[in-house]
């Protein structure tokens, strides 16, 4: 009987460069998810950085199951691009109404909106920082303004 994992049919498109983001869509290639990853032409930085005999071994170890696109998000028609594909396969493939895709702006720690289709104006508008305090739009973050952190 052949083994089933819990992410196998789930599609995941990375954006994501150095470690942080490449770690998390390795793992749930892992776990069966089918990864795409998304760099400008020339490859992300990662790939030039631990250069042994030739091969990028962090590149290769965090990034060995996955497809890879080129796409320049610095100019409007790969940015359009991107999202008339994020567009296809949330609604067409999942069939969501409501998408809201949000980029980091590294500098403020702003998650700013890149794609809103379906969203309430309040929601579209809501801002969102990727911090440890105050970031919650629900549940016991928003209500509190603390993180909730596991401990066991």
């Amino acid at each position: 009987m052949p083994a089933h994992y819990p992410l196998e049919g789930v599609t995941v498109i990375d954006l994501g460069q150095i470690y942080n983001g490449p770690y998390c869509t390795f793992l749930m290639g892992m776990a069966g998810a089918n990864i795409i990853k998304i760099e400008a032409k020339g490859g992300e930085n990662l790939r030039r950085r631990g250069v042994v005999g030739g091969a990028a071994l962090p590149f290769a170890m965090l990034n060995s199951n996955k497809s890879f696109a080129t796409l320049n998000l610095k100019k409007p028609r790969g940015v359009e691009l991107l999202k008339q594909n994020l567009r296809r396969y949330i609604r067409d493939l999942l069939h969501y109404d409501i998408i809201e895709v949000r980029l980091l702006d590294r500098r403020t720690g702003e998650l700013r909106p890149l794609l809103q289709d379906g969203m309430t104006a309040t929601a579209a508008h809501r801002e969102l920082f990727a911090r440890e305090t105050s970031n919650g739009v629900t549940g016991y973050v928003a209500a509190t303004g603390q993180s909730y952190l596991c401990m066991d």
